[in-house]
């Protein structure tokens, strides 16, 4: 009976202490970028969810205005338009490679 009191007592000491013994290391969020998930998070603020979604739809309105870009090619002296899909980039870049291009 001796015994069974102080296992007993060992468990309720260990229930009573574990808050303080328990900690969690969060390895996942120093290698993974966790942008998406702040959504979801519980333990986000507001304003983080906030400058989160602001920062994705701005992404998002990014890949698609330069998903919607289409670039031409002038070949002047085979006279003819090539449509380039390879070329990106600014309009500065766009009249140097035409520029290179054409001589």
């Amino acid at each position: 009976m001796a015994r069974a009191l102080a296992h007993r007592d060992k468990l309720l000491e260990f229930d009573a202490t574990s808050a303080a013994r328990t900690q969690v290391f969060d390895d996942q969020s120093d290698y993974f970028e966790m942008d998406v998930s702040v959504l979801d998070s519980k333990w986000a603020s507001e304003e983080e969810r906030a400058r989160t979604r602001q920062e994705l739809e701005q992404q998002r309105d990014a890949a698609e205005a330069a998903a919607s870009k289409t670039y031409l090619t002038f070949d002047l002296a085979g006279r003819r338009v090539v449509e380039d899909s390879a070329l990106t980039g600014t309009a500065n870049e766009v009249y140097a490679r035409l520029s290179r291009a054409l001589g």
